[in-house]
């Protein structure tokens, strides 16, 4: 069972391409958005990516494991913020200010648990990111070690389809089911 409300109402997306010998695949940010923008069944998609960043500021370089997600991921999973907030649709703009959420973990390790972190500016890959938030410690995705979720800015003008790197989790509309 999924530590998130109504569990039953989340789904992942992958493709499959049998004829290049492909089971399963990830999604591209222009499939992304014809969900998005498209979709009936669901109510919130979201676009997602795993990576590994170092971050600098207070204390020793640290090279940790992080997500990019768009604003509708935390939506998506209908799971608010421990401390602060998740991501808003102005996050996500292309040439916004960049944000990031902290994982319950790296709140408690590196910064002591201190509630004055909201604000704070961290080095993350040597761009500055300012804390907007502090998730709950049950949220682990996409990967059971995220220490740390940046915003994914989507240049919907310039959307690849052929990409297929990045995955997607959706949250079902009521009453549709799998």
């Amino acid at each position: 069972q999924l530590p998130y409300p109504e569990p039953e109402g989340l789904v992942t997306i992958n493709h499959q391409a049998p004829t290049l010998g492909l089971e399963t695949m990830g999604i591209s940010p222009k499939l992304y958005l014809h969900y998005r923008d498209n979709a009936q069944a669901f109510v919130e998609v979201a676009l997602m990516n795993d990576t590994q960043v170092t971050i600098t500021g207070d204390g020793e370089p640290e090279r940790i494991r992080a997500a990019n997600v768009t604003p509708s991921f935390f939506r998506a999973l209908r799971m608010p913020a421990a401390l602060g907030r998740t991501f808003t649709e102005e996050d996500g703009t292309l040439g916004a200010s960049e944000v990031a959420v902290l994982s319950d973990g790296l709140w408690r390790e590196r910064f002591g648990a201190c509630p004055s972190v909201l604000g704070q500016v961290i080095q993350v890959k040597g761009e500055p990111h300012e804390v907007v938030g502090v998730m709950p410690p049950e949220i682990d995705l996409p990967h059971d070690e995220t220490r740390i979720w940046l915003v994914r800015q989507v240049d919907e003008a310039n959307a690849q389809l052929g990409n297929f790197g990045d995955f997607a989790v959706v949250r079902l509309a009521d009453g549709n089911t799998i």
